[in-house]
């Protein structure tokens, strides 16, 4: 892993390169405590070893990339931390311990981009397929991406299947911007999705595909024309990449509503309208090139974008909460080789979903980090998982309010 070092004004102080799976092996290897803790403080010291200091802010953000790493199996090629120039002299040696660098395109874009991922990896191939209920969207998002990513399959099966020609109904398809948008409540897919579609892409397409992480410290320092040049930066070192390794790229923005919000609102500032206007410039401009890019907005508020962004999806797909035959596959999924009663399962199912006290029903992620967790630590360490400790866990548990409800209690 290549560790990004930059002051507070963002600008680059160097490159730090560590081998994490060997950091982790130490951190078990000194077992005191938490590893992941252990894995920080070795980081650190691989980090002033070089000749560089990170604060303690910095420290933990880094054991919260690591530990959701660790948890995904997947580990980013590139990160991006905010640091000082050691105090003390450099060495020589201590330089040359950066001599294993990636290309000089994945340092630049480590500037802009939060992470950077390649499939097919085996973390993507698992997530992808842990996500139950959503079987026809993503049939339908593989097939779509697929041929927004690369137009020729979709020359290739007009061809096919209409005597060797390119049938005009092929031209309406190509002229739709690579842009898709997923919008929907918290908890409901939306991210885990857009960090694992690639994967299946790739291996279809048998092609690696790198995704490309937008931070929302994108955003800037409100100084005037920075968040534009941060995004029109961001378009280029997409393209960059794409272009120089000669790969597709999916180019994703969490929490969209951050950087497209909606020009029509009347207490955005300037320097926002600005942003959203290079965003619309950016997703244009890939239209009209043939750069194997394809944008990916996630947002909570889908009704906060901005209303030319969202003409210009390709697909909008809207993630809701997991409905009855949903949280039936998940409690299977879960529980299932508990041997529980069809009966239990279905009590379960209304344990899960809206009842008279609230309108609204477990999340995915509401099931899968909390409620599964908590119901096996009822159980743990002298008894057994059984229904009766799963309904103990549904008691102390309340599910994420949506979004609007959060807004609300604010």
């Amino acid at each position: 892993m290549e560790i990004i070092i930059k002051n507070k004004k963002g600008s680059r102080l160097g490159i730090v390169s560590v081998d994490t799976k060997a950091i982790l092996a130490d951190a078990e290897a000194i077992n005191q405590g938490d590893p992941i803790y252990q894995v920080g403080l070795l980081m650190r010291d691989r980090i002033e070893l070089a000749g560089f200091e990170i604060d303690e802010e910095e420290v933990n953000r880094l054991r919260s990339l690591l530990g959701k790493a660790t948890t995904k199996r997947n580990f980013p090629k590139l990160i991006s931390l905010k640091g000082k120039v050691s105090r003390k002299k450099l060495s020589t040696n201590n330089q040359n311990r950066n001599s294993g660098l990636p290309s000089t395109v994945m340092q630049k874009a480590a500037d802009v981009f939060e992470t950077v991922f390649e499939y097919p990896n085996d973390w993507a191939q698992k997530e992808y397929s842990s996500l139950i209920g959503l079987d026809e969207l993503k049939n339908r998002l593989i097939k779509e991406a697929s041929l927004l990513i690369s137009l020729d399959n979709l020359k290739k099966w007009s061809k096919k299947h209409h005597k060797k020609a390119i049938i005009s109904a092929c031209q309406a398809f190509q002229e739709r911007s690579p842009l898709i948008v997923f919008g929907g409540d918290i908890g409901t897919g939306k991210t885990a999705l857009a960090e694992s579609f690639g994967d299946p892409i790739a291996r279809s397409l048998k092609i690696p595909v790198y995704l490309l992480r937008i931070s929302i410290e994108t955003r800037g320092r409100g100084i005037v024309g920075e968040m534009t040049k941060l995004i029109t930066k961001a378009f280029h070192e997409a393209k960059g990449v794409a272009q120089k390794t000669g790969n597709s790229v999916i180019l994703l923005l969490d929490e969209a509503d951050a950087l497209a919000q909606s020009r029509e609102a009347t207490q955005m500032h300037h320097e926002d309208r600005a942003g959203v206007n290079a965003l619309i410039q950016g997703i244009d401009h890939l239209k009209t090139s043939d750069t194997p890019i394809l944008i990916v907005f996630c947002t909570n508020r889908l009704v906060a974008i901005d209303p030319a962004i969202k003409r210009r999806a390709a697909i909008i797909y809207e993630f809701t909460r997991p409905r009855k035959e949903q949280l039936a596959e998940l409690m299977q999924k879960y529980f299932g080789d508990l041997r529980l009663t069809s009966k239990q399962i279905s009590e379960l199912v209304k344990l899960a979903g809206p009842n008279d006290k609230r309108p609204y029903g477990f999340t995915y992620s509401d099931i899968v980090t909390r409620l599964v967790p908590s119901a096996i630590m009822e159980a743990y360490p002298d008894e057994p998982l059984s229904f009766e400790k799963i309904v103990v866990a549904f008691d102390k548990i309340n599910p994420t309010p949506p979004f609007n409800e959060i807004k609300a209690y604010d």
